[in-house]
């Protein structure tokens, strides 16, 4: 049975810590992971599962040990009989009746199978390693979905903190225009344009509210909350734990779901191979009983028919001959174990190359990130100079709006390649199987 203890501790931690959530209505990404790990359904059934798996082992071990049967019963008769003797003397009943009581133990025990006892046992050990690789990637998977959603959220909040501050210029800009208007130094066009503008800024904002309420949204639903409830997340991504990518990788070939599961597979299909090849050999049975037996009867040889005691022996069976079907059966298990090697050779070139590609990215964003700050202050700056010049008349409209547009622009780069940066991180750790609290 898969003892996850980390889930005592994730369940204390919640418990202790819930009030607290609900009473400040924030949510932290490691309170997020403790109430997942606690309530998401797809954690549980994964631990039904493997419970499942745990029991069917449990239970494979009655074919190692021996099978004991007790029977008992009664049977009565009462009949009209006629019987004739070779002597010439005929002896008639009528309604003669007879009791006939038994009882009995049985043992049976298979000695030697070609062990094949112990090749089914050695497998149904493997599907239970099989449960627990299982179980662990689902929490690994759900981790993975809780943190993503998690750094999408806070990349969201970012990005509508960039869509106010553009709509605020925009209506410092409106604002401008209909006073120059006003005292007939601007033009109606001017006016119209920066209204334009106002509308699709602020169109751009409630279009990023939506989208970051869909986000809380699917984060409730993973963490099995009320999915209307309002959490306000931390506003900043952290980037200063840079992983150890050879250690990873390391990790990741030790304890990847995916190698994990297609070595378990070609273990068992190895271990299928000798069950079916210990079908050729003798099997070798003991067999023994206690029995009981009275009988009584008012007609009949005996009057009383009354046995009590042991019985024992050893049955061997060895098949001769069943129409080829044994050399068949060797040939079909040894190709399937050979594509059991070539599923996980297949399995480990596909999470290189998911290795590789996301290591890629990881390296890229990471390099991204330094070159998109830079351009988010130069655009920051540029803009507050742009709409001071704007109000003194030193710049156009149209110029002001470019300024606007790039920093806009600046900030959108920056946080996407934020969230792309920790995007491939925790892909990177759930591909290694390390994601933790």
């Amino acid at each position: 049975m898969m003892k996850n203890y980390k889930l005592i501790l994730y369940s204390v931690v919640f418990i202790l810590s819930l009030n607290t959530v609900y009473a400040q209505n924030t949510l932290s990404l490691n309170q997020a992971i403790e109430i997942g790990l606690k309530n998401n359904y797809s954690i549980q059934i994964a631990n039904n599962n493997q419970s499942i798996s745990t029991t069917n082992k449990e239970a494979a071990i009655s074919t190692l040990l021996p099978k004991i049967d007790a029977n008992a019963g009664i049977n009565k008769s009462n009949v009209d009989t006629r019987q004739v003797f070779v002597t010439g003397i005929t002896q008639e009943r009528n309604n003669a009746k007879a009791t006939q009581q038994t009882a009995g133990l049985q043992l049976s025990w298979v000695l030697f199978d070609g062990l094949k006892m112990f090749a089914s046992y050695d497998r149904i050990q493997e599907m239970e390693k099989m449960g627990m690789v299982n179980a662990k990637a689902m929490v690994q998977g759900v981790l993975a979905d809780i943190v993503i959603n998690y750094y999408a959220i806070v990349a969201s909040q970012e990005q509508l903190k960039v869509s106010e501050d553009a709509l605020a210029v925009s209506k410092k800009r409106l604002d401008i225009a209909q006073d120059k208007n006003e005292v007939g130094s601007g033009s109606t066009l001017d006016l119209l344009n920066a209204k334009v503008d106002y509308n699709t800024d602020l169109s751009s904002l409630i279009r990023q509210k939506e989208s970051l309420r869909n986000l809380k949204i699917r984060l409730n639903e993973l963490l099995i909350l009320p999915v209307n409830d309002v959490v306000v997340l931390s506003d900043t991504i952290p980037t200063n734990q840079k992983i150890n990518t050879d250690d990873l990788y390391q990790k990741m070939i030790a304890q990847n779901p995916s190698l994990l599961l297609a070595k378990s597979q070609q273990r068992i299909a190895e271990l299928a191979v000798k069950e079916v090849s210990a079908d050729r050999y003798p099997t070798l049975k003991l067999n023994s009983g206690y029995t009981y037996s009275n009988q009584n009867a008012e007609a009949g040889f005996f009057t009383e028919n009354k046995a009590v005691g042991f019985n024992y022996g050893i049955t061997a069976s060895v098949n001769i001959f069943n129409g080829l079907l044994q050399s068949k059966k060797e040939k079909v298990a040894k190709i399937q174990a050979q594509s059991a090697v070539f599923s996980y050779e297949q399995a480990k070139q596909s999470v290189d190359a998911n290795w590789n590609a996301l290591l890629s990215s990881y390296q890229n964003n990471l390099e991204l990130l330094q070159l998109e700050k830079e351009n988010q202050l130069v655009a920051k700056r540029n803009i507050d100079i742009s709409v001071e010049k704007f109000k003194l008349g030193g710049i156009s409209s149209l110029q002001l709006r470019e300024a606007q547009r790039a920093y806009i622009e600046s900030n959108g780069r920056y946080i996407n390649a934020l969230y792309q940066y920790k995007l491939a991180e925790t892909s990177l750790l759930e591909l290694s199987a390390s994601i933790i609290p």
